[in-house]
């Protein structure tokens, strides 16, 4: 058993190669680059011990070439003579490109020097795509719901001698029974748009020359809740809302409509009580004749009345002498 271990451990670092991981390399950011856009040399696995490292137009590192120079040391800069005031150097490497032109297309040289003076090399390089050459989307709607309809893309620009293709969210788009091409690849259709679909869409022209990509279309995509405004739940509780005000509605109706109801009654009962039945404070004092309910007689004020039940029987002979 440990014969085997040591055997397996044995196998471990007899394949296993530091210097391959460490491996200095240059990426492009991004490979094909739109005229007047910038790019990024990006430097990955910078040696630590480096006394300094400079870029050079080309395949190699010549003097004539240079564009900036870079030492550690001080961290102090040196403009080469093929520096063209739109190349900034990093600490780290990277070289970047300010609005970059059909000129600056090409390969590129990074050379590190270490601190034993030795020389590494490495380059890279990118594509420029004119202008001219740049295709554009036209996307008959950007923000639909899903499972409405369908979304059609169309790649307009110059297609002598190129190839046209599609990319999904910076990936070569997947094509299914709802995504389809046309003959010529110029146009893209999603049938029956899901959710899934939303982001962004690009076509990419090439050539054995050159790639250009469009600028990014992207397709929003709602679902039925999200065109409301609203969750699932949060419609659930609108509803309930409303039902609960329905039959809140309804029982102050009700309620209203009772002390109406009561009120009316109430009034109607007081205009049929006789009048000698009104209540009042104190005891209550009754006239000996009453008179009826109803009457043809002009109505005498009840002063006068008094004053006739109260005159004494004078003779006329009296009178008549006074």
């Amino acid at each position: 058993m440990v014969e085997g271990k040591e055997e397996g451990v044995i196998s471990l670092l007899t394949f296993w190669n530091p210097s391959l991981e460490a491996q200095l390399t240059v990426e492009p950011m991004p490979f094909d680059v739109a005229e007047g856009k910038d790019v990024l040399l990006l430097v990955y696995n910078l040696p630590e011990n480096s006394y300094g490292y400079s870029w050079y137009k080309g395949d190699s590192a010549r003097l004539s070439q240079q564009i900036l120079a870079y030492l550690t040391e001080n961290q102090s800069i040196a403009l080469g003579v093929a520096h063209t005031g739109r190349e900034t150097i990093y600490p780290n490497g990277t070289l970047l490109f300010q609005k970059v032109t059909q000129k600056d297309a090409g390969i590129y040289t990074l050379q590190v020097l270490n601190n034993d003076f030795q020389r590494e090399l490495v380059s890279g390089r990118f594509r420029v795509c004119r202008t001219r050459d740049k295709p554009r989307i036209a996307v008959n709607s950007t923000m639909v719901t899903e499972h409405q309809g369908s979304v059609t893309f169309t790649c307009h620009g110059s297609y002598r001698g190129t190839s046209i293709q599609w990319s999904f969210n910076g990936q070569s788009l997947w094509l299914s029974e709802r995504i389809k091409l046309s003959q010529d690849n110029r146009t893209l259709i999603i049938n029956d748009v899901r959710k899934e679909d939303g982001g962004s869409y690009q076509c990419v022209v090439s050539n054995p020359a050159i790639v250009c990509r469009s600028d990014p279309a992207t397709l929003n995509v709602s679902s039925r809740e999200q065109v409301l405004g609203l969750s699932a739940g949060a419609i659930a509780g609108i509803v309930t809302g409303v039902l609960v005000g329905v039959a809140v509605a309804a029982a102050l109706g009700y309620f209203l409509f009772f002390i109406r109801t009561w009120v009316c009654n109430q009034d109607d009962l007081g205009h049929q009580r006789p009048p000698g039945s009104t209540p009042s404070q104190g005891h209550s004092v009754s006239s000996t004749s009453p008179d009826p309910l109803y009457s043809n007689r002009a109505a005498v004020p009840i002063y006068e009345r008094d004053l006739a039940w109260s005159k004494p029987d004078i003779p006329e002979k009296v009178l008549l002498e006074a």
